[in-house]
C-alpha cells in the first residue's frame, strides 16, 4: 500500500489506523514525490461530505476497534484549545461546569488513537468544541449523547450525522465570536447559562440522573 508522506502526528493516526484493518508499518510504501506507476488501483470514497456517509463505513470503523477495550468514563468533554484555530476563549470558566457532573476533560491530540477508541467507547455523554477530535464518535455506543459546542459559522451536519448512524442524540449550542468577519476558524464563546441548560438536556437525553 502506497501513502503520501504526511509526517507529524497525522501521518501516525493514519499508520495506527491501517494497523488495525490489517497493514502493519513494514507493508507501508511512503512516497514524497511525484512517482509514476504501471498499474495503480485506487480507493474510492465512502462518503459525500459532509452530510452523507455509507453505512457500511461506519460499520467498519467500529470494527477496527473492537479488540480495544472501553474507557472507564461514562461522561466525557473533549477540549481543542491546544490548536491554533476555533478556540473556546471561555473555556476555562465552563470546565466547572462540565467537571461539577463528572465529566472527564480530555484533548483527544494527546493520545493514541487506540487511546483515543477506548476513551470514545466508554462515554455515553460526549460534550465539547467541534473539530477533528470529535470524528472518533464513530467509535461511541449506540445510542450516545452529544452536546456539540462551536462558532456561530460552523454548521453541524457533519457530526450529526455520524450521532445518527450511532442511533443516539445531538443537541448543538452556537457561540459568539469577536471576529469582525467571523468564520468556521473562529474563536468564540458560549454562554454559561446555555451550557447549563445543555448539559441538562443531555442527562435526560440520555437516561442519566
Amino acid at each position: 500500500m502506497v501513502l503520501a508522506r504526511r509526517g507529524g502526528a497525522m501521518e501516525a493516526v493514519v499508520r495506527d489506523t491501517l494497523a488495525l484493518a490489517g497493514y502493519p508499518d513494514p507493508e507501508l510504501h511512503y512516497l514524497d514525490a511525484l512517482t509514476r506507476f504501471e498499474r495503480l488501483i485506487v480507493l474510492g470514497t465512502v462518503s459525500h461530505h459532509p452530510l452523507v456517509k455509507a453505512p457500511s463505513a461506519i460499520r467498519y470503523l467500529e470494527g477496527l476497534g473492537r479488540e480495544v477495550p472501553a474507557g472507564p468514563h461514562r461522561r466525557v468533554y473533549v477540549s481543542r484549545n491546544l490548536g491554533a484555530r476555533r478556540r473556546l476563549t471561555n473555556e476555562s470558566d465552563l470546565l466547572p461546569l462540565f467537571t461539577a457532573r463528572g465529566y472527564h476533560v480530555v484533548s483527544p491530540e494527546t493520545l493514541s488513537l487506540v487511546e483515543q477508541i477506548s476513551m470514545f467507547k466508554g462515554a455515553q455523554i460526549v460534550a465539547g468544541n467541534l473539530g477533528a477530535g470529535l470524528a472518533n464518535l464513530v467509535f461511541s455506543p449506540a445510542g450516545v449523547t452529544v452536546l456539540a459546542l462551536t462558532t456561530p459559522r460552523m454548521a453541524h451536519d457533519f457530526f450529526y450525522d455520524i450521532v445518527c448512524h450511532k442511533g443516539g442524540h445531538y443537541r448543538g449550542l452556537q457561540g459568539i465570536s469577536t471576529d469582525p468577519q467571523p468564520d468556521i476558524g473562529s474563536d468564540f464563546s458560549v454562554d454559561p447559562a446555555m451550557v447549563t441548560a445543555g448539559l441538562d438536556w443531555a442527562e435526560l437525553a440520555c437516561g442519566d440522573d
